[in-house]
């Protein structure tokens, strides 16, 4: 929210936001500062944590006028007649009360925005939804997912109204299609984080992506799931990247890359790759040649992400060169959501 001398009452433009809204019984006209006129159509309360310096502090901000598509303004005016001392420097806003720092606002461009962030309760339970909706919402993963997420508090904020496990989303048949699978053949692993890396690149894709990529490349990690993407324009671009991958999960773990798993591509058969391996003593196992099913683990983690961003981009008949923003969505969801690989902790 925009910290406002001039307001003399907080204002948003976002009806779900706030809590005991009341309409009025018409639209009531508001002078702006721009000699402009808006109508208001009610008032309600507005849950925020604020950012004191130290800590974010529940608080709630009360008659907030809504003015539909409005600018959310913080009226300091507001504030003032209810104690508080307004300490205003160059670059900072303090709001005081009783000598302690109350509130915190930057400023940015010629305006101070307060540091305030819409409690997440208010923000995402407001009403539950149903499990369509958080089926599209997130990336149109797999319903059973999203309700072992909940059941096992591994995230907050979603509540879904109904229990109906049958779901049929059109979307996800469009976007899914496939052949019938090779069979699965299970074996037990004991592998430690970052010990074991799959890794594949995607085929060019149809359209340049906004940031003029091509291509992608996904990377996983054996024991925990954890997935990364890159996008590139070239595949000659592959070793670069995969050699970023590793040294930045060798340091967040501790951990020793010990085998690396890919087809057998140029990009990853290539002479800057094979002289990392033997100088970091990695293993490097290859698929066999025009079978990519005994590549299985990244080869089938590649279709279950291009079929969610596909029904994404289906679902919200979005043009087809946002491919790479769908993909990073799509893929910070599922490291973020429990799964059959992780059950009990994300990725």
């Amino acid at each position: 929210m925009i910290a406002d001398s001039g307001a003399d009452q907080h204002i948003t433009g976002r009806k779900d936001w706030l809590l005991n809204y009341k309409p009025f019984p018409s639209p009531k006209t508001v002078s702006l500062t721009d000699k402009n006129e808006a109508l208001a159509t009610g008032t309600g309360d507005l849950d925020v944590e604020a950012w004191n310096g130290q800590s974010w502090e529940q608080s709630t901000l009360h008659d907030v006028l809504h003015i539909p598509g409005a600018v959310n303004l913080f009226s300091e005016c507001v504030v003032a007649q209810k104690g508080y001392v307004i300490i205003r420097d160059s670059g900072t806003t303090l709001l005081l009360k009783d000598q302690v720092v109350q509130a915190v606002a930057h400023y940015d461009r010629g305006l101070y925005f307060m540091k305030f962030r819409i409690t997440q309760s208010r923000a995402y339970v407001a009403h539950s939804l149903s499990a369509k909706i958080w089926h599209d919402r997130l990336s149109h993963i797999n319903l059973q997912y999203i309700k072992e997420t909940i059941n096992k508090n591994a995230a907050t904020g979603i509540i879904i109204k109904d229990n109906d496990s049958s779901l049929n989303c059109h979307d996800c048949h469009i976007g899914k299609e496939t052949r019938k699978p090779f069979p699965r053949v299970s074996k037990p692993s004991n592998v430690k984080v970052c010990e074991m890396v799959h890794a594949d690149l995607s085929g060019r894709m149809p359209k340049p992506s906004l940031g003029r990529a091509w291509y992608f490349l996904l990377i996983k990690d054996e024991a925990s799931g954890y997935r990364s993407i890159y996008f590139l324009e070239r595949k000659s671009q592959a070793p670069e990247y995969l050699i970023r991958f590793f040294h930045l999960l060798e340091t967040q773990t501790g951990n020793k890359l010990k085998v690396f798993k890919s087809d057998n591509g140029g990009e990853f058969i290539n002479e800057t790759l094979e002289n990392y391996f033997i100088e970091n003593g990695v293993i490097h196992h290859k698929t066999v040649p025009y079978c990519p099913e005994s590549n299985g683990k990244i080869e089938r983690e590649m279709r279950t992400l291009k079929d969610t961003a596909r029904a994404m981009l289906h679902h919200a008949n979005a043009p087809e060169y946002l491919w790479a923003e769908a993909m990073a969505c799509t893929v910070y969801i599922h490291n973020r959501v429990l799964n059959k690989q992780s059950d009990s902790i994300t990725a």
